[in-house]
């Protein structure tokens, strides 16, 4: 029953931090509010 799908809503980011390192080669991060700040975040 795809009825729900109707509620959907979409946003849309930036990067607020470019060129981090990650697992396996560089990444970007994104402040996004409701979420928890990467280790040494401000």
């Amino acid at each position: 029953e795809p009825a729900y799908l109707g509620e959907a809503t979409a946003h849309e980011a930036a990067p607020t931090r470019l060129g981090g390192f990650g697992m396996c080669g560089r990444r970007d991060e994104y402040n996004l509010p409701g979420t928890t700040l990467p280790y040494g975040g401000e």
